[in-house]
């Protein structure tokens, strides 16, 4: 080691290189770099007359020892040459703090093995914050809980979720396990597409950064829903892989067969087991296009609707401003074309273009009855079934439900909307088949859907209205679910399926007093391509037609066959 004196004066360290000073090197290096008489010097901090530090610790190093210097009293200390009475305290202090770093019990940190363990550490708040939040439960290899950290807040959805920054934090901490959690302000728990799709995304980033996404938990008031123990996004339904490095454990989803049919954007397995539409719409769909008429030619007079969000153009803007909203009513769609011809379907009625510029009224009403009585060019006899009331077949109280549970109630009067979806399932399934997987593999209290509307055009009453079933989340208050069988996500339902549910929608409305405008999709409600691509092009328009001509043409004083 090169002398620390300098001619004529006391040594001192920083006359050496500065590769070769302790404090230098230490921060350099790292404390592990350093000699325990250099450790000594640094806390030293300066030597004595004559002495550097390194040289007072030195002496001390020699005299006491690595564990002397614990066991020496403060008297001992300040006689060395070069201590004191303060050095010999600093001294003192730096090893107690050792010690009590060394005999220092870890604070116990929980650890994860279920969902009701996430739930358990995370309900209590979540359960009551009125914004959605999205946070991950950081878990080291023996799932106990590192952290728990916030990744977005305001708004869950697949489209803002960057996978990159879910797992940010869990790389910076070198995680090799987490769970994701996050909130439904609604209070139901109950997964949404959106929800699948996040999760599927998230299990796949976190296979090629080797870390498990053990679990996406959803917390609701009271309630909570696991992704994994429902197949949701991780695969096909069943327990999870065992610790240590999947310990989401549930003796539930152990002991119940493997039925549930994952959310994966196919077709739905030969058995016809149910994928719930309103949570299973395929995930491969292009996102909904509001569809119009070939564009007419630039100039042409247009008018904004702003209370229905559509507009008004050309010959029917005409038409419109002729005969005014008495006649009309306001316009439900944008210009559609209904069987190859331009039209636009009114509250009161459709306005069909017979000829370039030339708008009337489409035939409706007696002139309806009257062009409705000739045979159908597909040989299925004549079509009046509009003017009759729809075929209804009463199922409550005859489905399954879960014991003990049931859903909350509400009067008519709030309901606003009739949302449409699609079983997603063979036609052959039916309203039982459908109740029992809501039950069953949902965990939901009955029925998720009000009326389920089959192939031949027979709906089939499955609730009460007055039930806030489960099948349009934050909307289910508000909404009546009204489902369609058969998979719908890429052709329009068949002609007597539709007519049905014209029939069936007409019906509801003059029940409970509510525009045709209030006839909506699933996927117009919450993110969601449920009923189908073609819906908003192709056959709502058909529906809303036929459903107006059936208000029409049904008596005033018929009796009300769906119920309440």
């Amino acid at each position: 080691m090169p002398s620390l004196r300098t001619p004529g004066g006391p040594p001192r360290i920083h006359d050496l290189p500065a590769a070769e000073r302790p404090r230098e090197r230490l921060l350099a290096s790292g404390a592990h770099a350093l000699s325990s008489a250099e450790l000594v010097a640094v806390v030293l901090r300066t030597g004595a007359p004559g002495a550097s530090a390194l040289d007072v610790a030195g002496r001390l190093m020699a005299r006491f020892g690595l564990a002397g210097l614990g066991r020496a009293t403060l008297e001992e200390l300040a006689a060395e040459p070069g201590c004191g009475p303060a050095t010999a305290a600093v001294l003192r202090a730096a090893v107690e703090l050792g010690r009590r770093a060394a005999t220092e019990q870890a604070p116990a940190r929980p650890r994860v093995c279920t969902p009701a363990d996430v739930a358990a550490l995370l309900a209590p708040e979540m359960a009551a914050l009125e914004q959605e939040h999205l946070r991950v439960v950081l878990l080291n290899t023996r799932h106990h809980v590192m952290g728990v950290h916030e990744v977005y807040k305001g708004s869950v959805s697949a489209s803002l979720v960057r996978v990159a920054e879910v797992f940010r934090e869990p790389v910076r901490r070198n995680c090799p396990a987490i769970v994701v959690v996050h909130n439904h302000p609604s209070g139901d728990p109950s997964p949404s597409p959106e929800d699948v799709r996040i999760t599927r995304h998230l299990v796949d980033g976190g296979r090629t950064l080797d870390i498990d996404v053990l679990d996406h938990v959803i917390i609701g008031r009271a309630r909570w829903v696991s992704l994994r123990e429902r197949g949701l996004g991780f695969g096909a339904r069943g327990p999870p892989i065992a610790h240590p490095r999947h310990a989401i454990m549930s003796a539930a989803a152990t002991e119940r067969p493997v039925i549930f049919a994952e959310y994966e954007g196919q077709p739905a397995p030969p058995s016809g087991r149910l994928s719930p539409a309103s949570a299973m719409p395929d995930a491969n769909a292009t996102p909904h296009a509001y569809p119009s008429a070939p564009a007419r030619a630039l100039g042409e007079a247009i008018t904004l609707v702003a209370e229905r969000g559509v507009t008004v153009r050309g010959p029917f803007l005409a038409f419109w401003e002729a005969f005014g909203r008495t006649l009309c009513g306001l316009p439900l769609t944008d210009e559609v074309l209904i069987d190859g011809v331009r039209a636009q379907v009114f509250d009161n009625l459709v306005l069909e273009e017979h000829a370039p510029g030339q708008v009337r009224p489409a035939a409706c009403g007696a002139a309806w009855l009257k062009r409705s009585a000739q045979p159908r060019v597909n040989g299925h006899g004549p079509a009046s079934a509009a003017a009759e009331a729809p075929t209804v077949v009463d199922l409550v109280g005859r489905l399954p439900t879960a014991v003990g549970a049931g859903y909350a109630r509400r009067t008519l009067a709030d309901i606003r909307y009739l949302v449409l979806h699609h079983t997603g399932a063979p036609i052959e399934v039916g309203p039982e088949r459908i109740a029992h997987e809501h039950v069953h593999e949902l965990g939901w209290p009955g029925i998720g859907y009000h009326y389920v509307v089959g192939a031949d055009g027979t709906a089939w009453r499955t609730q009460d209205l007055t039930a806030i079933s489960h099948h349009a989340r934050q909307f289910n208050p508000v909404a009546v679910g009204i489902a369609l069988v058969g998979d719908l996500s890429h052709a329009a339902p068949p002609p007597e399926q539709l007519a049905g549910t014209a029939r069936l929608v007409a019906e509801l409305a003059d029940v409970l007093g509510l525009p045709l405008q209030a006839v909506r999709g699933h996927g117009e409600m919450v993110p969601t391509p449920c009923p189908g691509q073609a819906f908003l092009g192709e056959w709502r328009p058909r529906l809303l037609a036929a459903a107006q001509r059936a208000r029409r043409a049904a008596a005033p004083d018929q009796a009300s066959p769906v119920g309440a």
